[in-house]
């Protein structure tokens, strides 16, 4: 009877068998809240991050903006400063008899 392989008829009571039920205990509400509203926190912090960050990108995009401006116009001042001083060591050096014409 040792050497004979194992032959079991019966319902296997090893296992638990799944069951569903339609009733919802305490306990899992108290889990579901205690899992579901750290989430909503998070997401309404996100948002808010979110938010803040636009507006600062919007802020920063002006700020941006102006200092384009404000190079460019720097940029033809100074062009039209070393126009200027261009003109003046030719008038300079065609005084002075030095200069062969206007340089560029």
């Amino acid at each position: 009877m040792e050497n004979e392989p194992y032959h079991y008829t019966g319902e296997d009571r090893r296992r638990p068998q799944w069951e569903f039920k339609r009733e919802v205990s305490v306990g899992n509400m108290l889990t579901l809240v205690a899992l579901a509203a750290p989430l909503i926190i998070w997401a309404i912090n996100i948002d808010k991050r979110l938010t803040l960050l636009e507006s600062l990108h919007l802020a920063q995009q002006k700020v941006d903006d102006r200092q384009e401006q404000l190079m460019l116009e720097i940029k033809r001042e100074i062009r039209t400063e070393l126009t200027t001083l261009n003109a003046k060591v030719d008038r300079i050096l065609e005084r002075n008899g030095n200069g062969s014409g206007p340089t560029k």
